[in-house]
């Protein structure tokens, strides 16, 4: 089951160039291991399975890499490093460019900058520079420009990248399509391009990966754009993954230390959080793990699509070689957290029983064991009555992966996605604040001479309240 990236615009060729990195570590720099001991034949076959999910095949590879990941398990060599600038003395170096494995992924920009960098960066992995695809000029944060203009201008050129990547997965599950919900090129362009692989591939399953701006604020039109990008994406796409940079900047200032968080460290929180909660293949009930099926389950109904990630221990690094936490005192921590992100008081109202579906996911020592945990007396398993079997799936998924160290270096870690009535709360703060400027048609102009005129613009916030309205009804109460 193989999983494409695609990744549009700056905020997505960067945050999904982080993303990748951790699940590099995950499916072949660990190597998925359970312990010091050599793995058995069926755990070779599920570690080769789980990276070729996100790597290309490479036979070659494969021998190399399993080496290098038993001497690591045996304390014989240092693990190694992502950039060469930071790499450790005694550190084996990283395997030449021409041995590099290689991403299965689609970088996508109206501006070359960034996706330079993502081909120029030295890494123990590479994209393949053939799958990059740039122009010059952007799409001025504008998101009609990347929607009507950008997106028809590009779309054959990009289908065909799109096309030979898919060829070359023996089975293609997923498309993840990365991207901002604040600019122009990956609001705009990426909403356009879902539409499409929605069109060419219609078997694939299509998550986004939607990363919602700073509430403080990043560009002036910011609310039109998320919330035209979330009222389109609500007809093509199959799921949509909500991250928010308020809450990455939460984690790196309150729980890691970092008193001015950078792009980098929000992109590096938002990678581990996905990472952890969907992307890095653990087991379930039934053996096997794929992600298109995964996004499938969460989705209960077609109204409800967005769904909500979180993950525990947060801390910082130096914090982690101190802690030490049972499975037990995870699962309170998790219950705890308030649903969704930080929002004040008001997130705290939003119960856990207002959730469509949920899938919990534990990594570490003694996952199998930490599985079988009482979910419901944990607050992590009450679903409304209606919603306990869709399809013929149970909405409360829980799986495990038997691992040393997780993705944050702790020994346990607890993720859980969950497709919650939590979302009203930005969708609301978003409706609000575009509907305020749409009044008094602010901006408009800019987007109509792209074609897309003022009542398109309403009919989109339209679209933004019956969303709101089906998790209110469906999920929860009727504000």
């Amino acid at each position: 089951m193989a999983s494409v990236m695609v990744q549009v615009g700056q905020c997505g060729n960067q945050l999904g160039e982080a993303l990748l990195e951790e699940l590099y570590a995950a499916t072949v720099g660990a190597g998925a291991a359970s312990g010091g001991g050599p793995r058995s034949a069926t755990a070779e076959l599920a570690a080769r399975r789980f990276r070729e999910a996100f790597f290309r095949a490479d036979p070659d590879l494969d021998e190399e890499e399993e080496l290098l990941a038993e001497e690591s398990r045996r304390g014989y060599l240092q693990e190694p490093v992502a950039d060469s600038r930071s790499a450790r003395p005694g550190a084996r170096p990283a395997a030449s460019r021409s041995r590099q494995r290689v991403a299965r992924a689609v970088l996508l920009d109206m501006e070359p900058r960034v996706i330079d960098e993502c081909l120029r960066h030295r890494r123990r992995w590479r994209y393949d520079p053939s799958s990059a695809f740039r122009l010059e000029g952007g799409s001025g944060n504008n998101w009609a420009q990347g929607f009507c203009k950008r997106g028809p201008a590009v779309r054959d050129s990009v289908v065909e990248i799109l096309r030979r990547e898919a060829e070359g997965c023996d089975r293609l599950d997923t498309f993840s399509l990365v991207q901002s919900g604040a600019g122009g090129t990956g609001s705009g362009l990426g909403t356009y391009l879902t539409g499409v692989l929605r069109d060419e591939f219609p078997s694939a399953t299509v998550l986004n990966c939607l990363v919602w701006p700073l509430s403080s604020g990043e560009v002036v039109v910011q609310d039109y754009n998320a919330a035209l990008t979330i009222a389109e994406l609500q007809k093509c796409s199959h799921g949509m993954m909500c991250l928010f940079n308020d809450h990455a900047r939460y984690v790196c200032q309150k729980l890691e230390g970092v008193d001015r968080p950078e792009m980098h460290d929000l992109n590096r929180v938002l990678a581990r959080d996905l990472a952890s909660s969907l992307f890095v293949p653990s087991h379930n009930a039934h053996g096997h793990w794929a992600l298109g099926q995964l996004v499938r389950n969460l989705v209960p109904l077609p109204a409800l699509k967005c769904l909500l990630t979180q993950t525990v221990p947060q801390m910082s690094q130096d914090a982690v070689a101190f802690s030490n936490h049972s499975w037990k005192a995870l699962t309170n921590q998790l219950s705890a957290c308030p649903v969704g992100w930080p929002l004040g008081d008001e997130s705290a109202t939003i119960r856990r029983e207002h959730a469509g579906a949920r899938l919990v996911t534990l990594r570490g020592r003694d996952a199998v064991r930490g599985a079988n945990f009482d979910h419901e007396a944990a607050g992590l398993g009450v679903l409304p009555a209606a919603f306990e079997t869709v399809g013929g799936y149970s909405q409360l998924q829980v799986r495990h992966q038997e691992v040393s160290t997780t993705l944050y270096g702790n020994d346990r870690t607890l993720s859980m996605v969950s497709n919650s009535e939590a979302v009203t709360l930005p969708l609301d703060a978003v409706a609000a604040r575009g509907n305020s400027m749409l009044s008094a048609s602010a901006y408009v102009h800019q987007y109509a001479t792209h074609g897309y005129c003022e009542s398109d613009m309403y009919s989109a916030f339209v679209g933004i309240e019956q969303i709101i309205g089906d998790y209110r009804i469906r999920l929860g109460k009727v504000a």
